[in-house]
């Protein structure tokens, strides 16, 4: 399939995904913090594909990188990150939480603990193994 026809499914599968979470509400301030990183996520898929749809295929592949992460980022805040990291990123800003932010783990360690979250629904996990990233399923 040629560029074009992959933009076309990507704004058809962007445009599901709006109607399916229109309206959602977060119950709890994790899933408040974690859908806020979701839309910084989901802004840097929509710039994505502005940017695919225009040829601009440098800053494409830059912008993918920052869709990716802001959604590990999400995704550990709504699953993995500890309530103390999690303060550490909200307001207020202070000193102190400035510095516990400045200690908070890495991509790369946001998406072991990802891989062995407890907030999953029971017989879930997140396989992390490099054939299935970013899938779920049974342990």
């Amino acid at each position: 399939m040629d560029l074009l026809g992959l933009l076309e499914r990507s704004d058809e599968l962007h445009e599901a995904l709006a109607t399916a979470i229109d309206g959602a509400e977060a119950y709890d301030f994790r899933w408040t913090v974690a859908q806020l990183a979701c839309t910084v996520a989901w802004q840097h898929a929509s710039g994505l594909r502005l940017a695919i749809g225009q040829q601009l295929l440098a800053p494409a592949v830059g912008l993918l990188r920052l869709q990716y992460e802001a959604f590990a980022r999400a995704a550990w805040v709504g699953y993995a990150a500890s309530d103390e990291e999690l303060r550490s990123i909200t307001p207020p800003f202070t000193p102190e939480s400035e510095k516990a932010a400045k200690d908070l783990p890495t991509l790369t360690k946001m998406v072991e603990q990802l891989a062995s979250a407890r907030r999953l629904a029971p017989g879930r996990r997140i396989r992390c193994s490099p054939r299935s990233r970013g899938q779920t399923g049974a342990p």
